[in-house]
């Protein structure tokens, strides 16, 4: 028991009995006295006894009455309560303890008797409270530690709903407990058919999914292998779905022994690194072509000059040859760069204002050198303002682009000339600048794939260029939120049209700006 005297309310009407309870009592209790049931009940709320002496013979209010109204009380009704009582008989015993009496003193009674017993009760009451105080502070903690788990399961779930990756769990059975959203969108197999299947009815279903390749075979092995720990090092596992063609999972994998889960697995859709890597490689063997046929000539006729003594003519066309193939390398080389920079940067570096497209053009026309004996382009003015949202510069390559083009691929003699348009499309009103020769033009098939990298119409060899021009120009148009219509006929020639969404106000400038962010990751639009 603690150092402060336990509180004792003591209810009884006859003053000699509340006399010899003070007397006795006082020295190891704090003693409040009520001498009567109604006077009793107003003390034990306001005095919170932590025991309570009960009359049971009371006028009025009895002890029984008032035992029942203190029971009653959700604030008293722990509190322990003793009769004392002069009736010895069974039935007045037994009725006060099931109105909730702890015990009974019977009168008179024997003082140190009387004190062990309330001793005795209140070490009871006490260890009560403590277990009761211990037993609220460890129901405070589940109920937090709860809320805490709680908070970390809807966190878990969010992100395993809003994964752009794939997971299925298993539990100690092996049995499929948990798919997410991104596994069904990858596979189409959906969380309820999945869940609840062992292991090898999981992997039949998904393997039904796969191309079948030598890998495949072991794939059964590779799932049922176990890892030491929680993280498995075993070599992820690829899959190629059959629908949609060409799409390949990652499959990585958690062991967890001795858990709720016994594996986790992790799929993530590696079909457009896979992509990027196959372009990559296409794009190097390309480039790596193209400079393969300048560097040889480079290579041999400077072996001729240095292996043999030509006279000053011979030297003088190996001279210019080197320098020739030089410029042709150096050209390959700066297109490549420029191509490099421009898909790297997204057209983040791009500065985007209100211009006059007939203003860009006249510009572009001043940076670009007709060959030697050609007429400058024939320009179709009209009137309006034809105003877009451009990046001069960047827009003056890309037209600067397609009239070397119109040079490279048209005879001398021959005009090549620019006109503007306009047209409808969806709610945008787009600006065209057209650009026409009167060459070699191009088959169908060649318009289909005129905008390849390093593809050229003429497989010669005799026109100059890089094949690389309208692949720029089809990036930076793509970049403006434009696109790219090529239109030809085979021994006629070619008009290449460079399409821009029209600024007339600056929410139409803000519009164009963000589409060439938007559009920047897809396929640029090239129509033939």
């Amino acid at each position: 028991m603690s150092d402060k005297k336990p509180v004792i309310l003591a209810i009884d009407d006859t003053p000699a009995n509340l006399r010899t309870l003070a007397a006795a009592l006082g020295r190891d209790f704090d003693l409040v006295i009520a001498t009567s049931g109604e006077m009793g009940l107003t003390l034990a709320r306001q005095a919170s006894p932590d025991l309570i002496l009960l009359d049971v013979m009371m006028p009025q209010i009895d002890g029984y009455e008032t035992c029942r109204r203190l029971k009653a009380d959700e604030r008293l009704r722990m509190i322990p309560v003793i009769f004392l009582t002069a009736l010895g008989d069974f039935a007045s015993e037994s009725k006060g303890l099931a109105l909730g009496a702890a015990d009974y003193i019977a009168k008179p009674f024997n003082i140190d008797i009387a004190r062990q017993r309330i001793s005795n009760l209140l070490e009871r009451e006490e260890l009560r409270k403590s277990v009761e105080s211990h037993r609220d502070h460890l129901e405070s903690l589940v109920t937090e530690r709860t809320a805490k788990l709680m908070e970390q399961t809807t966190q878990l779930d969010a992100i395993f709903a809003l994964s752009p990756d794939g997971f299925v769990s298993f539990d100690q059975d092996n049995k499929v407990k948990h798919v997410n959203s991104a596994f069904t969108r990858m596979t189409g197999l959906s969380g309820d058919k999945l869940i609840g299947l062992d292991r090898q009815a999981f992997l039949r279903a998904l393997l039904d999914l796969c191309v079948a390749s030598p890998g495949l075979q072991d794939a059964d092995d590779w799932f049922q292998e176990t890892g030491s720990g929680s993280a498995d090092d075993a070599d992820p596992l690829c899959l190629e779905l059959t629908v949609p063609a060409g799409r390949m999972l990652e499959v990585r994998r958690r062991q967890n022994p001795g858990k709720a889960l016994s594996q986790v697995l992790y799929f993530h859709d590696i079909s457009q690194m896979m992509e990027v890597d196959r372009m990559k490689s296409e794009f190097l063997s390309l480039a790596a072509h193209e400079l393969r046929t300048p560097m040889a000539s480079i290579f041999g006729f400077s072996e001729v000059l240095s292996m043999h003594d030509l006279d000053e003519e011979t030297r003088q066309d190996v001279t210019t040859t080197i320098h020739r193939q030089a410029r042709v390398m150096s050209s390959i080389i700066d297109d490549l760069v420029d191509l490099a920079g421009i898909e790297a940067r997204h057209g983040s570096d791009f500065s985007f204002e209100s211009l006059s497209l007939i203003d860009i053009t006249n510009n572009a026309l001043l940076d670009c050198a007709c060959p030697e004996d050609r007429q400058a382009p024939v320009l179709h003015l009209r009137t309006g303002a034809l105003r877009v949202s451009a990046d001069q510069k960047k827009l003056g390559q890309a037209i600067r682009h397609v009239i070397a083009n119109a040079y490279a691929y048209s005879p001398a003699g021959k005009d090549v000339s620019i006109s503007f348009h306009d047209k409808e499309d969806g709610d945008l009103r787009m600006l065209g600048i057209a650009v026409k020769d009167c060459g070699m033009g191009m088959s169908p098939e060649q318009q289909q794939r005129c905008c390849e990298r390093f593809y050229r119409g003429d497989q010669s060899g005799q026109t100059p260029g890089t094949g690389l021009g309208l692949s720029i120009v089809l990036k930076i148009v793509d970049i403006h939120g434009g696109q790219v219509s090529v239109e030809s006929t085979l021994g006629q020639g070619t008009t290449v049209t460079l399409w821009l969404p029209e600024a007339t106000a600056p929410a139409a400038r803000e519009s164009a700006a963000q589409r060439k962010l938007d559009t920047c990751s897809d396929e640029p639009d090239c129509t033939a």
